[in-house]
């Protein structure tokens, strides 16, 4: 593998990573508002008063829960993001400590072959 590839996807890794960190900083608060209210509503509707009290209390902890549910998996999707540029990093880090291999054209001319057709000595 190349270095110049490698590097690219130890880039790709680590704007995963910034995206995952950013995303789990966006918690659904209008969801879990939302449920709560429904809650409420909900409550009112069936119980009454009554309802009125346990519907908000009912959707307190289930909006709640609701906003756990949104850190735990940032969490996990930060940590996976994480593995994955340490995985990456240490195949650059183990690929680059190896000698280059030259294919047999390019230790015939001298060349690289990702150069252009003209550069190549004829």
């Amino acid at each position: 593998m190349s270095r110049r590839f490698l590097d690219g996807e130890v880039a790709d890794a680590e704007r995963a990573l910034a995206s995952a960190k950013e995303a789990a900083e966006r918690l659904p608060w209008g969801l879990a508002a939302g449920v709560a209210g429904g809650c409420a509503v909900f409550g009112y509707g069936l119980g009454g008063l009554a309802g009125v009290v346990v519907g908000p209390l009912v959707g307190f902890f289930l909006g709640h829960g609701t906003i756990d549910r949104a850190r735990s998996g940032g969490r996990h999707r930060i940590a996976t993001a994480e593995d994955q540029l340490a995985s990456i990093r240490e195949i650059r880090r183990v690929a680059t400590a190896l000698p280059e291999i030259f294919s047999l054209t390019e230790e015939l001319s001298g060349v690289p072959d990702d150069k252009p057709a003209a550069y190549r000595a004829t």
